[in-house]
């Protein structure tokens, strides 16, 4: 790839062989200054995958980050049913990681759907469904 300035990922991926070859992907271009990435998880046979910081270190940066100034994310699982503590704590891990406040990027934001079990973490606003007795 050229050296590119920014780059965009907008994927679905399915299991832990892709979320492998994310990282390897992001390893590539880690030479870039803004990275944008929006991914819908689903991980094979009713397996559910929790997004802390962790997970985001291990497959959605690179591991050279020297460049990367913006970032911006969106990412969807499926996961067990959240708590509004774990939520907290998932927030918190991401304000207090130093890599985050480094860079001044700890407006992370965290939505549970108990409809139908998915975690929402963005850097931006997440626009909450609206429910109606249940029902979307």
């Amino acid at each position: 790839m050229p050296k590119l300035k920014s780059f965009t990922l907008i994927s679905r991926l399915i299991g832990n062989n892709q979320l492998v070859y994310l990282k390897s992907l992001l390893n590539k271009v880690n030479y870039i200054e803004k990275l944008n990435i929006r991914l819908d998880i689903k991980m094979l046979r009713n397996e559910t995958c929790l997004i802390d910081i962790d997970f985001f270190r291990k497959y959605c940066l690179p591991d050279i980050l020297i460049h990367l100034i913006e970032y911006d994310f969106y990412i969807v699982s499926k996961c067990e049913f959240l708590f509004e503590t774990d939520i907290r704590s998932l927030i918190d891990s991401f304000q207090s990681d130093p890599f985050f406040i480094h860079r001044h990027w700890i407006n992370i934001e965290c939505f549970f759907d108990p409809v139908l079990s998915y975690q929402h973490i963005s850097s931006n606003q997440i626009i909450k469904p609206k429910f109606f007795q249940g029902i979307m």
